[in-house]
């Protein structure tokens, strides 16, 4: 106790009570002195900083499973991906559970050989302590009885302790493993209590024990078996019923091991030109980012860091779990413990479009999305500031620090408010309200605000809606029945996240019917990201019908042949083909084959935001397209700069 040594101060409580139960055929320490224990854990407890710690990491593993409950984690997951045969002799990763030759040799031995090994050893040290029981009833001296329960007690005590403390089923201890952790002394002392065992067992009693003397050591017996046995029960339910829970739990690292032995698959454009791909020999893999601007939409693989992004998402595919078939990953898996090489993925990025939207957004801060409008496809998604994937290792610490964020994907994980970007929105719920009747405030605005006139400026043009005036959108919030609007704007998308790949922003909570009367205020404060608007322009654009963003295009499978990825959910109809053509023909350029509408808002640092949406029309000769562009400050130009690289030729 003095050297806070509670496991083993525990231990030696335990044998005592043990022995005091068998030589005095008293029942009454079994109950008497456990529950000093337990006064004894509840004090150390509160009293003494390790022993806190032991206790809480026992009672949720999980807690902090980076941390201080690191070891008791990684232990169960190394048994779960032991499985029921194990990984192979040699084939395991033991390394990662810390103390693996001595405390936790129990883990070691779980996960390459599975239940079946670890069965077999707790059969064994069941087999030795029952043996050495009866070599205690058989014994001719008194001495001989107690010196062999007492070592029995001793080897059964231990195993238990510690092959309990590896499942989980008790606190951590610092005790070894009899016959299996590392340690000569250990080792020693284990050989030596054997040795006594044969020596007590040669000079074995011709008499047997009165029943009265018998009972106690047949009753330990039976509790000894009875511990073994939920011991197993236990290790069956890691290794088998919670494998799969357990093994795909983000604190696995193994999979960084696969990764190293194993190759990814590459990721590449819709045309088939490379994105991401992996370099190096077996044992030394690693991931080669071609494009350092699509870091935040690819992501990252790490040991340390994990992973993140497309990297994240489409791992089952890279990794070959779905594009190899269940013979192959088996028999890598059995020979090798890794699973096969990956499957190459091709997304429906376009490198030309990505490159020209990356070389405006340079230097700025923001994103843009830009999709097809009938079919979702996005041909390129751009965050601004970037982090680059190749020097993560030295600059994560400053990027995590940095004011602007370059490990944001501000295309899906920023949620900017809407501001005046509302106008378009909620322009087409009044006309959905209305049907035909004339818009009784001015498009054509002369109040408009100092941003609003900005734009205008920008363009030689006063339509205010098109512009974003604020005092519009007062007007036009007034003018619409407050449950249909909102009833539009969910229609929209715009208070749910779209099924997508990537790691989004929380979808702003849509507003109750007690908070109607303050829609003036709470909707240009809606927060919304560049992915919605995106997906809203495309509605406009696709005659009312909104479609899912679809990023990902085919994966290969091992023969060669490229499979498509199935559509997420089906396009729906958000507001009518005469609202949409409305919309666009309000909206269009002169002369030209786009739409666009230009808002801006505030952002909690007071800087303003400037957004643009838009569109093709009719008369676009090929694909029809859809943007949405987000600028931290006040960038109109830039914005339409942007959105004419895509929407006119380049011969205007």
């Amino acid at each position: 106790m003095s050297q806070r040594d509670l496991g083993t101060a525990v231990l030696f409580l335990a044998f005592y009570t043990l022995m005091l139960s068998v030589t005095t055929n008293s029942r009454k320490f079994l109950w008497i002195i456990p529950i000093i224990i337990i006064i004894a854990v509840v004090i150390g407890y509160f009293t003494i900083d390790i022993v806190k710690t032991r206790v809480d990491i026992w009672l949720n593993p999980w807690l902090n499973p980076s941390g201080s409950s690191y070891q008791i984690a990684q232990a169960q997951i190394a048994i779960a991906s032991g499985g029921l045969f194990g990984a192979g002799p040699g084939l395991g990763s033991p390394g990662i559970v810390p103390v693996s030759v001595s405390d936790f040799i129990f883990t070691a031995i779980a996960e390459e050989t599975g239940l079946l090994g670890t069965s077999a050893l707790l059969l064994i040290y069941v087999l030795i302590v029952i043996r050495g029981i009866n070599i205690a009833i058989d014994s001719k001296t008194t001495f001989g009885r107690y010196l062999a329960f007492g070592i029995s007690m001793f080897l059964a005590l231990q195993s238990m302790w510690i092959i309990g403390a590896n499942l989980g089923i008790f606190p951590l201890s610092g005790v070894t493993l009899p016959f299996m952790s590392y340690g000569g002394s250990s080792l020693l002392t284990s050989l030596i209590a054997v040795l006594l065992l044969l020596k007590i067992s040669s000079n074995s009693s011709a008499v047997a024990l009165p029943d009265k003397t018998r009972k106690p050591y047949q009753v330990m017996a039976a509790v000894i078996l009875a511990v073994f046995v939920l011991t197993s029960v236990w290790n069956s339910t890691l290794a088998i019923f919670n494998r799969d829970k357990i093994i795909h739990k983000p604190e696995n690292p193994r999979w960084s091991i696969n990764d190293r032995y194993s190759p990814l698959g590459n990721i590449l454009d819709q045309s088939g030109q490379t994105i991401v791909r992996t370099i190096g020999t077996p044992g030394d893999y690693e991931r080669e980012l071609l494009i350092p601007s699509l870091s935040t939409t690819i992501g990252y693989t790490t040991a340390s860091l994990g992973k993140s992004g497309l990297e994240r998402s489409l791992y089952p595919y890279l990794r070959g779990f779905s594009t190899r078939s269940a013979k192959s990953i088996g028999q890598h898996q059995l020979l090798y413990n890794h699973p096969p090489a990956g499957g190459d993925i091709k997304l429906n990025l376009l490198l030309d479009f990505q490159i020209k939207a990356d070389e405006l957004m340079e230097d700025k801060r923001g994103a843009v999305v830009l999709l097809n409008a009938s079919t979702g496809e996005i041909y390129a998604l751009v965050s601004y500031p970037f982090f680059d994937y190749q020097n993560i290792a030295e600059d994560w610490e400053d990027w995590r620090n940095r004011d602007d964020a370059p490990l944001l994907n501000r295309a899906t994980q920023s949620a900017y408010p809407l501001g005046t970007l509302a106008n378009t929105l909620i322009l087409s719920s009044y006309w959905e309200q209305q049907g035909d009747d004339p818009l009784n405030v001015p498009i054509y605005d002369t109040t408009s605000d100092f941003h609003c006139a900005k734009a205008m400026r920008q363009r030689g043009e006063f339509t205010g809606i098109q512009h974003g005036c604020e005092k519009l959108t007062s007007d036009l919030i007034i003018m619409n029945k407050p449950a249909e609007l909102i009833d539009l704007l969910d229609n929209f998308g715009i208070y749910n996240k779209p099924v997508f790949y990537l790691e989004q922003a929380q979808a702003h909570p849509m507003p109750q019917a007690e908070e109607f009367d303050q829609l003036i205020t709470l909707l240009p404060e809606t927060h919304v990201s560049p992915l919605q608007m995106a997906l809203v322009a495309a509605s406009i654009t696709n005659d009312g019908f909104m479609v899912n963003p679809r990023l990902i295009n085919a994966y290969q499978t091992e023969n060669g042949s490229w499979n498509s990825f199935a559509e997420a959910g089906t396009d729906k109809r958000v507001i009518s083909a005469r609202v949409a053509q409305r919309i666009i023909d309000l909206l269009k350029f002169e002369n030209q084959a786009y739409w666009y509408a230009i808002g801006h808002s505030f952002m909690e640092n007071g800087e303003v935001l400037t957004w643009l949406i838009g569109g093709t029309t009719k008369d676009w000769a090929a694909a029809p397209l859809a943007i949405a562009i987000a600028i931290e400050g006040s960038q109109v130009p830039l914005a339409y700069q942007i959105a004419e690289a895509f929407f006119v030729p380049e011969s205007d």
